[in-house]
């Protein structure tokens, strides 16, 4: 999410999607939150859902699972 995305309530950018290990790392970190982030307007699973479908568009080599898109899992 960039700074400037509607959902983002703070000033900076989260999950990076520059090169593709980035990607995965963005997929692993957004499963792992627990609750929504205080940055984020909206709900935990559409923030998981939203990281999965961009790292999808960008890298669509990337396998996005069941677990990646599980908030709460790691």
């Amino acid at each position: 999410f960039d700074h400037d995305d509607t959902n983002v309530k703070d000033d900076a950018d989260h999950f990076p999607l520059g090169s593709k290990n980035q990607a995965q790392n963005a997929l692993a970190r957004a499963s792992q939150y627990k609750t929504k982030p205080s940055w984020y307007e909206g709900t935990l699973d559409s923030l998981v859902k939203a990281v999965q479908r961009a790292v999808k568009k960008k890298y669509p080599s990337i396998d996005t699972t069941k677990a990646s898109a599980t908030p709460g899992r790691g």
